[in-house]
């Protein structure tokens, strides 16, 4: 008997050692009072000492049991005394886990539960328990649903509803959610970019930039970019209504880490705002001709929106610890294509997430979540209003129209039309970091006002007409000696006809033409069809 009453006693123990921060982190999320949860946490654990022989593991497992014994000592006290939530003070948090000693965690671990209190605080207190239970103990929806009593359907409501609040916006229907391991997500993804994708098109703009030495000759470009998205996805979100459409995606091979969670909630904003400003406004300019540089100013928009709201995911929704494992996590994640990529994959691969926190960061911090709902029903226009909010949100500078004709019947028999796309600031600016320094890349492209460029193709002989249009005169002259300085370093000395300077070598003739407020640059396979190229351009 005496050995009995020591085991149990020693296990109580073991259960106490255990157990103890999980559920006074769960009493003082309830009741926001830490001498309070303090209290409830010791009443707690009497009452599993009392009642430790009711527990049937036939009826279910032991933790949610646990839980709900130290819920229900929170409840009970909040509705006897209605007490609020309020901020720990930095000496009291010392009693939360073993950080004390450390006060450089300490202070850290304070911010957080700060930055986490303020985001509970606002929810209802059915919210706020679902929240803790299913983020911070990590517990499955059919165990919180023993705890708390509630049907588990009503807890995913519940669980949808407190995400929605963080991007103050409601879902108006249940996003499907399937967690695969890489190889299957990445199998999946390059499925879907496969239905996608216009291989044609892709082709023949990858020659373009092959003669603008973006690229090297011969690139695949459809397969280059097919690995590296397949390499690099942790997570995508299919737009629409119609399934496929509307349905969700995230990387794991251990099930909703602290690390799927915060793809999770990128994807997840995606979700949402799809569902109230439709996402697939991207298709339709996918599909469009020459609206490229829009494309990209509205996906930015849309991955900067889900990456501010997974920034605050993290910082308001993570433990410490979990945390710290997403940075690990994150740290050993490997890219080698990605990384051995062209600079022109990588860095526009990058602009949507790096540019487009930027820009939605200065919305949000000019009118919070409302400012960013209303860039969805106005759109930026160009990449220039990205890279430059002020060109967004208070002199709005919408890109001037460019054209450049059809110029294959001036070329020659056997000439056809090849492809057709805009060229906007993110580009001026890629192209001249080919061969200049970024800085004085960045300050040539900053006067951009509008461009187009199209291709010519005989066989496999491609021409090229590149026009652009500057915000003056003298932002035309900047950009015109940046691609002087481009050309030459491509091509060698230039030679001068007049007011236009050529460079060529063994495949490729260039002129580079400068008027006014317009910049054009042209290349053909021969110096007869460069001449013929010029001619029919007319000018810059």
């Amino acid at each position: 008997m005496a050995s009995r009453s020591r085991e149990r006693v020693s296990g109580f123990a073991e259960l106490v050692e255990v157990r103890s921060t999980a559920l006074l982190r769960l009493a003082y999320a309830v009741v926001g009072d830490h001498q309070l949860a303090q209290d409830l946490l010791q009443e707690a654990f009497t009452r599993v000492w009392t009642m430790a022989r009711t527990f049937d593991p036939q009826r279910g497992p032991f933790k949610p049991w646990l839980f709900t014994i130290a819920l229900n000592a929170a409840r009970s006290e909040m509705a006897k005394k209605r007490h609020s939530v309020r901020h720990v003070e930095p000496e009291e948090a010392e009693g939360l886990d073993p950080l004390a000693g450390n006060p450089e965690r300490l202070l850290a671990e304070t911010e957080t539960r700060r930055r986490v209190e303020s985001a509970l605080a606002g929810l209802s207190p059915h919210l706020r328990e679902v929240v803790v239970l299913k983020v911070f103990h990590q517990l499955k929806f059919h165990e919180i649903a023993r705890i708390t009593g509630a049907p588990e359907g009503t807890l995913k409501a519940r669980f949808h509803r407190a995400v929605a609040e963080l991007r103050d916006l409601d879902f108006e229907r249940r996003v499907p959610v399937t967690v695969e391991s890489p190889d299957k997500l990445a199998r999946r993804l390059v499925k879907v970019l496969a239905e996608e994708t216009d291989e044609g098109r892709l082709r023949r703009q990858g020659r373009a930039m092959e003669l603008l030495g973006q690229l090297p000759p011969g690139t695949d470009l459809p397969r280059l970019l097919s690995r590296v998205q397949a390499e690099s996805v942790l997570g995508f979100y299919v737009p629409g209504r119609k399934p496929p459409k509307g349905e969700l995606y995230v990387r794991s091979t251990s099930g909703l880490d602290p690390y799927a969670k915060i793809i999770l909630s990128h994807e997840l904003t995606h979700a949402v705002t799809d569902q109230h400003f439709d996402l697939t406004r991207a298709d339709r300019l996918a599909a469009a001709t020459a609206r490229e540089d829009e494309l990209a100013a509205y996906s930015a928009l849309v991955e900067g929106d889900a990456s501010l709201a997974m920034q605050r995911y993290l910082a308001e929704r993570l433990t410490p610890s979990e945390q710290a494992d997403a940075a690990l996590a994150a740290a050993a994640d490997r890219t080698p294509r990605r990384d051995a990529a062209p600079a022109v994959i990588r860095e526009s691969m990058l602009f949507p997430y790096q540019e487009g926190l930027r820009f939605v960061r200065a919305l949000y911090q000019r009118g919070g979540w409302a400012a960013v709902d209303r860039a969805y029903r106005d759109p930026p226009t160009s990449t220039e209003q990205l890279l430059h909010p002020e060109r967004y949100l208070t002199d709005r500078d919408q890109p001037q129209a460019v054209t450049v004709p059809n110029l294959s019947g001036r070329l020659g028999g056997g000439w056809r039309p090849g492809v057709e796309v805009s060229f906007g600031e993110l580009d001026a600016r890629l192209l001249l970091q080919g061969e200049l320094q970024v800085a004085t890349a960045e300050s040539a492209a900053e006067g951009w006002d509008g461009g187009r460029l199209r291709t010519f193709q005989r066989g496999n002989r491609t021409a090229l007409a590149l026009r652009t249009v500057w915000d003056s005169s003298a932002e035309a002259t900047q950009f015109c000696g940046a691609m002087s300085g481009w050309a030459t370093g491509r091509f060698g000395s230039a030679t001068r006809a007049g007011t236009t300077l050529r460079w060529s070598d063994a495949g490729q003739h260039t002129a580079l033409l400068c008027r006014g407020p317009r910049v054009a640059w042209l290349s053909a396979p021969d110096r007869p069809t460069l001449t013929r190229l010029t001619t029919g351009l007319g000018g810059p």
